[in-house]
């Protein structure tokens, strides 16, 4: 499971596709703008599921507050959109999506 510190990093899959865009096949390209999708608002429903503000789950994840409740919503949230792009790679049968600790 990711730590709080390194989700943050991972959902700045946007600028990872713009610096890799020139190297990638478009096949690849289109799955990674699919991830990037699926990251996209992550915190928005995190945070609508709480009832709270997207900027305090934002901070949550950069480490600046603490919340148990939020903090396993977030690792709920993060988990659920790992697997959906698992389910679209293998699909594909083209690129397998790993993840990181």
């Amino acid at each position: 499971m990711p730590t709080l510190a390194n989700l943050h990093a991972c959902l700045d899959l946007e600028g990872l596709a713009a610096r890799k865009a020139d190297r990638m096949k478009k096949s690849a390209a289109v799955q990674c703008s699919t991830a990037v999708s699926l990251f996209r608002g992550l915190y928005a429903r995190v945070a609508r599921d709480l009832g709270v503000d997207a900027s305090y789950i934002s901070r949550i994840a950069r480490g600046q507050r603490k919340s148990k409740v939020a903090e396993r919503a977030l690792h709920l949230e993060f988990n659920k959109v790992l697997a959906c792009i698992k389910k679209i790679s293998a699909r594909s049968g083209k690129t397998k999506i790993t993840r990181t600790t």
